[in-house]
């Protein structure tokens, strides 16, 4: 027969010793749901911070290519332009430094220009990509002819899907100061034949000639002095002249024969030659192409690297995702850890 005792020990009428199970229970589950809902909290704030940095897109203007020009502001290192029916080109890197794709309905445009004669616009190969992944980058060149001697000026504008930091459009202007002729004031130097370019780091297609011409314009034949000639304008820093870059005349002619051009900062940059010597105003040349098919950042737009896998190259697209994707999994899992947990408390609480 079942006494009392047993019956209060097994609990059946006994509702103090039921309560003080639960009671008992709940304290030993207490603390595991505190750090199981925070550990949630935190696991959860994360994939939120990662969903927001994979939907971002940030664009970024170079010029040079490798050196940032923030939206608003001015490139002034332009170098010196002639006013005689002369190209000169600046190359400009668009790159999308965010986690999310870049779009750009077109090439952008000119919005205001002033003491300019021509503007038009160098693609490189490929065709201009409305569309660049993370980390991806492409290139153009802008060039300007100048209309008359004195300060000119071009403001140009690349609309995009950047929302953050006033960037679309992207505006970027470009100033410099042209001068009257690459003929100054005699007696100066005058080119009288102009370089051609080619591939980089081998020597140009055609190599220049220089004159010096006295204070008639003529050519001054008892000119035997030395002629030094340097690179300037393209694609940045990376762009050198090598072989002889300093000859002596004869006659008044400075002729080059093994001139030199590199660039490793694009698929193709243009450039001027500037010849000087004492005594003689400088000349420049007009410009010519440097083309750079092995050195030349990889991606398959130029840029850094793959869009999608979130393995290979740099700033591919699919990292974002593949982080979004773990920390969506673990948050998933803790919530529902939480959850089985809370049953469990209610299961104690009807009992």
């Amino acid at each position: 027969m079942m006494t009392t005792q047993d019956t209060r020990w097994r609990g059946i009428d006994c509702p103090d010793r039921a309560e003080e199970e639960r009671l008992a229970l709940e304290a030993r589950f207490g603390w595991v749901e505190v750090l199981l809902a925070i550990g949630s909290l935190i696991l959860l704030l994360t994939f939120c911070g990662v969903l927001a940095a994979q939907g971002s897109p940030e664009i970024e203007l170079q010029c040079p290519p490798g050196t940032p020009v923030a939206s608003g502001s001015t490139v002034s290192n332009t170098g010196p332009s002639i006013v005689q029916g002369k190209g000169y080109y600046l190359t400009v890197r668009v790159v999308n430094v965010g986690t999310a794709p870049l779009t750009m309905p077109d090439h952008g445009s000119i919005a205001t220009w002033s003491n300019c004669v021509s503007i038009w616009y160098h693609l490189s190969p490929p065709a201009w990509t409305t569309t660049l992944a993370p980390g991806e980058w492409q290139e153009f060149s802008i060039g300007w002819q100048p209309n008359s001697p004195g300060a000119w000026d071009i403001t140009y504008e690349l609309v995009n899907n950047d929302t953050t930091g006033n960037e679309s459009p992207y505006v970027v202007s470009f100033t410099g100061n042209a001068v009257d002729s690459d003929v100054g004031v005699a007696p100066t130097l005058r080119v009288l034949k102009q370089p051609i370019g080619g591939l980089t780091s081998t020597a140009l297609y055609q190599q220049p000639t220089v004159e010096a011409l006295d204070a008639s314009g003529s050519r001054d034949t008892s000119f035997n002095g030395p002629v030094t000639v340097s690179m300037f304008g393209g694609a940045g820093a990376t762009g050198q002249l090598g072989g002889t870059l300093t000859v002596n005349a004869v006659n008044g002619l400075a002729s080059f024969t093994d001139l030199v051009g590199t660039q490793t900062d694009s698929l193709y940059a243009m450039y001027n030659l500037k010849f000087s010597t004492s005594g003689y105003s400088d000349a420049h040349s007009q410009a010519f192409m440097l083309w750079n098919f092995t050195t030349v950042p990889g991606g398959p737009i130029g840029g850094g690297g793959g869009s999608g896998s979130g393995s290979g190259g740099g700033g591919g697209g699919g990292g974002g995702c593949v982080a979004a994707q773990s920390s969506l999994s673990i948050a998933m899992l803790a919530g529902l850890t939480a959850i089985l947990i809370f049953t469990r408390r209610r299961r104690l609480a009807r009992r």
